[in-house]
């Protein structure tokens, strides 16, 4: 399985880091969040039971915030469904899609919580299979070991109720068709979500570019997505919200990932449909499609937009 490999991929690359970090310059409270993630990840990957060094709680033993974001996994990876299903409104199966952003919009110097949990600990809770006592531990939030989904496939009931114009009431929308909680919930049984930049930031303007290692992850794990497993692609279709100019580049070498092309060759020429002032971009090659849109939390784009977005990706999905 794609998502297999990618964990694998993102716990071997992010040890090296943390090796890195270990043997440089990184001393007391810093040194020892390093250590105790070192442990809970050679545990994941040697299939031990549970994990347990490292929470937020470590983080807040760090005194200095920008060390704490150091710690962050450049090769971090996603929540939700990982490949497609049997749609039970036809009977047949159905591909899955990744729904990709910017970044996630968190502050990592006041949210220790996120910063633990999709910074640090994510590739490690899933190769553990972790359970959700151990992603509360994990968050320092003893409220998450009463909610049966686990965080890393299904995160929807572990912030509250989260406002209307939140990026995963409109993914909700677009892949679902409503956007209450419950639809949020629906919608990561069938949709995986990550971002571009493994580096959070609570506004758009405050992201970072990303370097060449982690548009090489990307790419290479987009590609593995893409590819047909026992003869069926387990995810068919990309979703790209955020059309600034900064990944631009980024985006379009996922793409070529993701159609199976090399570097250099042409994208297909997209399909734009215009909503008002708003685009949205379709671009389709060997059954696969990739759509681009203004970010999903951006408020301005009116629902007709939204149902746009949605008459290309629902069908498509179970």
């Amino acid at each position: 399985m794609w998502h297999d490999s990618a964990i694998n991929k993102s716990l071997l690359l992010y040890q090296a880091a943390l090796t890195a970090l270990g043997n440089g310059t990184a001393i007391g409270p810093l040194l020892n969040a390093v250590n105790a993630l070192v442990a809970d990840n050679n545990g994941a990957m040697l299939g031990a039971p549970a994990l347990g060094g490292f929470s937020a709680a470590t983080l807040a033993l760090i005194p200095n915030s920008a060390h704490r974001t150091t710690l962050i996994n450049e090769f971090s990876l996603g929540y939700g469904r990982t490949h497609g299903a049997i749609s039970q409104m036809t009977g047949t199966y159905k591909p899955g899609i990744i729904i990709i952003g910017t970044e996630h919009a968190y502050d990592p110097v006041a949210n220790l919580p996120c910063l633990a949990v999709e910074g640090c600990g994510l590739s490690a809770a899933w190769r553990a299979n972790a359970n959700p006592q151990q992603m509360a531990n994990l968050a320092g939030n003893p409220c998450w070991a009463n909610i049966p989904f686990d965080f890393y496939r299904n995160p929807s009931q572990h912030f509250g109720n989260l406002p209307a114009g939140h990026t995963w009431r409109r993914a909700a929308y677009v892949t679902t068709g409503g956007n209450t909680m419950a639809d949020v919930s629906s919608m990561f049984q069938r949709a995986y979500m990550m971002e571009i930049s493994s580096y959070p930031a609570p506004k758009l303007a405050a992201g970072q570019p990303i370097g060449p290692a982690r548009l090489a992850f990307l790419e290479e794990v987009i590609r593995d997505c893409g590819t047909l497993e026992k003869g069926v692609f387990p995810i068919s279709t990309l979703w790209f919200h955020g059309m600034g100019a900064r990944f631009a580049a980024d985006r379009e070498r996922i793409t070529r990932a993701f159609f199976g092309l090399l570097q250099g060759q042409p994208l297909p020429i997209p399909v734009q449909t215009n909503v008002g002032r708003y685009r949205v971009l379709a671009y389709c090659h060997n059954e696969k499609l990739v759509v681009l849109t203004v970010a999903a939390a951006y408020r301005y784009a009116p629902k007709d937009y939204w149902d746009v977005v949605g008459e290309l990706i629902r069908p498509r999905i179970c």
